[in-house]
């Protein structure tokens, strides 16, 4: 095992007299945080693919529960688990570095210990990519809407394949504010080529929101070619938390950060699909606050912490919005407008309207001290 997140994989070899003889297919990294409901669900389909040629790295983030000791079973029972003790906790985004750092096969990927995944999932993706010579090969995804009712989440319902030329039009899709043209920005559907990751990394989810998409948007920028196959089989789970009902205040903030680090991999002309993707995302924030179930005192003094930055106003004054002719498209003048003119009232009371036009189309109650 590893127990020390500095240690290299010439080291950890030496010191355990290991070589590896055969190529290994595919690394898998699984961050393992306060999870030991659901280590095992997700172990069990992991050691079980039909593609044998992978090593599973383990990164103990820290855990406070019987994670560590579950780890060091698993890697007991298959020579193939590699697990690594982190000294600290520092979240999943820099544990996904830390499983990097010592990964060794010809794609990568990266699954969420409390999901699961189809038998097969790795098996299709490591052939597709060895026949397309992809850089990238994702799949859709089975997302959980209610206890294990699941949906399929598609990006294309059929076979697409993207060339050099087509990488920064697709990368915009991940961005895109609509919803419903959105490809999926999770990185944990997908297989990457490890030298076309090269030295990239992923940023902490403690300093951006997404730490999937800035990750996603290089590496598609970075690539020669993008496979995308329709079959569904990421088993995206609802666990606990997430479902809960609190409310992150400094999420907003986060996807300004998250907004500034993206633009850069883009010209001025096109900065515009970030700036409309960080002012949905202020939108979906506002509808949170309203949603959550703190006191109105409190939300409208999150209101004037927003409306009072003054880094977030002047990009926000700079963003030409766009009206087009979608129903909500006045929402984002509205919104737009009462942010940048710190009209705290005015835009707790489109937050709120906003919010009930929503639930009252998806049929959920709203809380009372809205």
């Amino acid at each position: 095992m590893f127990h020390d997140a500095e240690e290299t994989l010439e080291s950890f070899q030496e010191k355990n007299q290991i070589t590896f003889q055969a190529m290994t297919k595919v690394s898998i990294i699984i961050p393992c945080y306060s999870v030991e409901r659901y280590l095992n669900r997700c172990m069990d389909t992991i050691v079980n693919q039909t593609l044998k040629d992978i090593e599973i790295i383990l990164v103990d983030d820290k855990s406070p529960d019987r994670v560590p000791e579950m780890c060091d079973e698993w890697a007991k029972k298959d020579k193939r688990i590699k697990v690594i003790h982190k000294k600290k906790n520092e979240g999943l985004g820099l544990a996904r570095n830390t499983g990097l750092e010592i990964a060794t096969g010809d794609y990568v990927a990266f699954v969420d210990s409390d999901d699961y995944v189809d038998t097969e999932m790795f098996s299709r993706l490591y052939e597709k990519a060895v026949e397309t010579q992809s850089d990238i090969v994702y799949c859709g995804v089975k997302r959980e809407i209610t206890q294990n009712n699941f949906i399929d989440v598609r990006d294309f319902n059929e076979q697409t394949i993207f060339e050099k030329n087509e990488m920064q039009e697709l990368s915009f899709r991940y961005v895109d504010p609509d919803t419903s043209t959105r490809l999926f920005m999770s990185v944990w559907h997908s297989i990457y080529m490890r030298t076309t990751i090269g030295s990239l990394r992923f940023y902490s989810e403690r300093i951006v929101c997404s730490e999937d998409l800035p990750f996603q948007l290089v590496m598609i920028l970075k690539s020669n070619r993008v496979t995308y196959i329709p079959e569904a089989m990421y088993y995206y789970c609802l666990n606990g938390c997430s479902l809960s009902n609190t409310f992150d205040f400094e999420k907003c903030f986060r996807y300004f950060t998250l907004a500034k680090i993206i633009k850069e991999y883009y010209t001025q002309e096109q900065e515009y699909h970030i700036w409309r993707f960080f002012f949905t995302s202020c939108q979906n924030f506002l509808r949170g606050l309203v949603l959550s179930d703190i006191p109105r005192k409190e939300k409208c003094k999150w209101l004037m912490q927003l409306c009072g930055n003054n880094e977030i106003v002047s990009y926000l004054k700079e963003y030409k919005y766009w009206f087009g002719k979608k129903p909500h498209s006045h929402l984002f003048a509205q919104y737009h407008y009462f942010i940048t003119h710190g009209n705290v009232m005015l835009l707790y009371l489109t937050a709120s309207i906003d919010q009930y036009v929503i639930c009252d189309k998806l049929g959920l109650k709203k809380t009372a001290n809205t």
